[in-house]
């Protein structure tokens, strides 16, 4: 009988997959490999997948026919290929193991459990903690190892177009910020190891590529995966700083003088070629210019004498210039938001200095603080271990998250430009070296600003960054692409979407070093313009927070949603209106706010009402109008609220078919006489309170009989009777007014002028050193008319 390990069976897959996709051709290859009367073929099962397919027919083979149908499957399928000389070593290799003697095989078997069990206890004290960035301790992996998810098919593989890329997405909103990578298919990082005997694994700076390594060391030499396997973890960096110290660049040294205290060398050999060593090679990258084609030579030549061995290399995503065969190229994702939640758990749980019950406090909270909307672009940035580790750190030295997250944004760029390198001593060179990190940062910065002056803002063409690169330092497209690499490579913060398609790692860090560019200008002019564009939303709030003169941005953005946004004729007879009316009402708020509140009743916001404007609720002022609901300390707010809704469900009700149907019409119905059981509880002038009845005894009795007789009337009549219910509430309440003289254009032109003096709050809120006085110039002006504006400066 023979005996097939996983690794031999895997080789056999890798062969013989092409020749028994089906059933019909599983049969009519083994019939011509092994004879129609092989009593071996009574025995297999034809159907299921290629993967379950080849291991149960090797097995039966191998119960029923020995290794001599073994090998003539191989010879067989040989015969059947234009072999390429890889393929033809792998057979002949395959055949020799097969025909190998009993005895033999059962010693490679004894001197594998012998090594393994040498390094049973070296391989956790070498490889079963990890040193976070700013904590004082090595943490063990298994404490906080999170098991990675692998993309099959890296990013940068992918030879979709930008418009592919973003089809179907609103830009700002759905195209994530963990970036493209998610559409893509997924498995875990063990299914990968399992499945692919020779693995390049990319990812960005702080990934988790080395912690993988260490964690697949450590399941390996627990027995869990490859249990018949030597596991060797060799970081490349190390490896080359001791090959220079004895003159000795082979891999084939470094593993013997690995294993000097458990095994000869006459028996690592006798290893490497039965193929049993799981070899795992750290940070390619990592290598020094000057000895990155020797390494790499060795890793080819190691590959090449002993190809049955597994492999598994890690690299930064850009740093793969080097195509190894036949290793399959995969990339590391982002976390999502399970493996997120995970890690806060082990995180705290591993780090905790007051006992599980303080660690499950803090890792609940601050996966909460996680799911709220102020804090999203907080999570959407801490996707890789690096920076989730990072976040968790600030949050359990704080109890919170840094009141500015501008503050949060720059740790994170600190690691990922300088610290993380400097602290596992890595040197990289290029034309690159020659910057400094404060022109690295400008660099960046000047890159996110360009790209954000267009409307699509967020994906380069490659020519277009080269151009951008050498455009800023002044140096050739040649040494920009160098330039380019350096920056993927050694910071993770622009990345290869697709082929040729590049953006930064993250919308937030664009964003950041976007504003960080205008920041350093010598005014704010040219930023101001951009007010109304909501890509720009996140530059503003980002740059009142970091900016030295954001007193003077605050100021200048007023100026121009006042004189610019706010500046057409009909805008500004609606504001007089909001103006007029919020005046009218005596409410124990501020007056802001009611204009903000009647500036929704006006423009006909009625149903978002009490989602609208619910922003930075804590702060000393803002636009939640929710405050406003309120009978006791707001009864005319409360009351005019109630009659738009009784009006727009009246437009609903009337609306013109075939906009409407029988459903629509019965629920437009329904809560029209709801919303006026409602009015009728309120302490309604008499006038008043007839008018609308009689406005009410006019809408037609409706049910499901009637409901044509009912649609004839709004057809006719409807219209007429909502405008006259129109006419009511302006006459009683001077408010929703007929908007009918606005366009289009007047519609979008006063969402602008809405939507940045919302953001103008946040900027104002989001910032603790601005003065008083100026702050109390720009909210006590906000949405007023400008002759109300220039009324006040002239009476201050």
């Amino acid at each position: 009988m023979v005996e097939l390990d996983p690794s031999t069976i895997n080789k056999f897959v890798e062969i013989l997959r092409p020749f028994v996709e089906s059933e019909k051709q599983r049969q009519s290859f083994l019939i011509a490999a092994l004879g129609n009367d092989a009593p071996a073929l009574q025995h297999i099962s034809w159907g299921g997948s290629v993967a379950t397919f080849i291991p149960h027919m090797l097995s039966k083979l191998a119960d029923f026919a020995g290794r001599e149908a073994l090998c003539a499957v191989l010879e067989y399928a040989r015969s059947q290929m234009s072999v390429h000389e890889n393929v033809q070593q792998r057979i002949d290799k395959l055949i020799h193991q097969l025909n190998l003697p009993a005895s033999t095989t059962n010693d490679v078997d004894g001197l594998v459990q012998k090594v393994r069990k040498g390094l049973y206890d070296k391989i956790p004290n070498l490889h079963g903690t990890i040193q976070l960035l700013d904590i004082a301790h090595p943490v063990e992996i298994d404490r906080l190892y999170v098991d990675v998810n692998i993309l099959e098919e890296p990013c940068s593989y992918s030879r979709l177009e930008i418009g592919e890329l973003l089809r179907g997405r609103d830009q700002r909103e759905d195209f994530n910020r963990f970036g493209l990578s998610k559409v893509r298919e997924r498995v875990t990082g063990l299914q990968a190891v399992k499945k692919y005997a020779k693995l390049m694994i990319l990812g960005k700076p702080g990934s988790g590529k080395t912690t993988f390594l260490q964690h697949v060391a450590i399941e390996c030499n627990q027995g869990y995966l490859l249990a018949n396997h030597i596991p060797i973890l060799i970081l490349l960096r190390d490896f080359v700083r001791q090959a220079k110290k004895v003159s000795n660049f082979s891999l084939d040294f470094h593993i013997i003088s690995y294993l000097q205290e458990v095994a000869s060398q006459q028996e690592v050999i006798t290893l490497l070629s039965a193929g049993k060593f799981l070899l795992l090679l750290d940070g390619l990258d990592e290598v020094p210019a000057e000895n990155i084609d020797e390494v790499v030579d060795e890793i080819e030549s190691l590959l090449k004498k002993y190809e049955q061995n597994n492999f598994i290399i890690t690299c930064r995503v850009q740093a793969q210039k080097y195509r190894l065969n036949p290793f399959s190229y995969v990339e590391v994702a982002d976390f999502n938001s399970e493996q997120i939640v995970n890690f806060i758990h082990k995180w705290f749980a591993a780090n905790s200095r007051n006992g599980l019950q303080e660690a499950e406090t803090k890792s609940s909270r601050l996966i909460e603080l996680f799911n709220s909307p102020e804090n999203l672009k907080i999570k959407e940035l801490a996707v890789t271990p690096i920076l989730l580790s990072l976040t968790c750190r600030v949050f359990d030295d704080k109890g919170k998250f840094y009141s500015k997250q501008s503050e949060l944004y720059e740790q994170g760029l600190a690691i990922l430009l300088s610290k993380w390198d400097n602290s596992r001593r890595i040197k990289r060179y290029s034309v690159y070296k020659n910057l400094s990190i404060e022109q690295k940062r400008k660099l960046l910065s000047y890159l996110a600003v360009r790209k954000f002056k267009q409307e699509q803002y967020m994906l380069f063409e490659q020519d277009e960054i080269l151009s951008y690169i050498a455009e800023y330092l002044n140096i050739s497209l040649e040494d920009s692409q160098t330039v380019l690499e350096s920056i993927e490579a050694q910071h993770g913060l622009i990345v290869e979407r697709a082929q040729r398609i590049y953006s930064f790692s993250h919308l937030t860090f664009q964003e950041y070093f976007a504003a960080k560019w205008f920041c350093d200008q010598p005014d704010w002019q040219i930023l101001v313009k951009h007010i109304s564009e909501l890509r720009y939303r996140e530059v503003f709030i980002l740059a009142t927070e970091i900016s030295i003169n954001r007193e003077q941005l605050l100021e200048l953005m007023k100026q121009e949603i006042d004189n610019n946004l706010g500046a057409d004729k009909y805008i500004q007879t609606f504001l007089d209106r909001v103006n007029e009316k919020a005046k009218s009402v005596n409410v124990p708020y501020h007056y802001t706010k009611v204009r903000a509140f009647y500036f929704e009743i006006n423009r006909n916001n009625i149903l978002d009402i009490k989602l609208t404007l619910n922003i930075l609720p804590n702060q000393n002022f803002d636009f939640d109008i929710n405050s406003l609901m309120n009978l006791e300390y707001a009864f005319d707010c409360m009351l005019d609220y109630e009659l738009s809704l009784l009006l727009y469900n009246a437009y609903w009700i009337v609306a013109t078919p075939p906009y409407q149907n029988f459903y629509d019409y019965l629920e437009g119905n329904k809560l029209f006489l709801q919303v006026y059981e409602t009015l009728t509880n309120y302490p309604l002038e008499d006038n008043f309170k007839r008018d609308l009845e009689n406005i009410k005894s006019l809408l037609p009795e409706f049910s499901v009989k009637s409901s044509e007789i009912f649609i004839n009337w709004a057809v006719k009549e409807g219209q007429a009777w909502a405008d006259k219910l129109r006419a009511l509430i302006v006459n009683y309440r001077n408010i929703r007014h007929n908007l009918n003289f606005f366009s289009e254009d007047h519609w979008r032109l006063l969402d602008h002028y809405y939507n940045a003096n919302q953001l103008l709050v946040i900027c104002l809120n989001s910032s603790s050193e601005v003065s008083h006085e100026v702050k109390k110039q720009i909210v006590d002006t906000l949405l007023l008319p400008i002759t109300e504006i220039e009324k006040r400066k002239r009476e201050k």
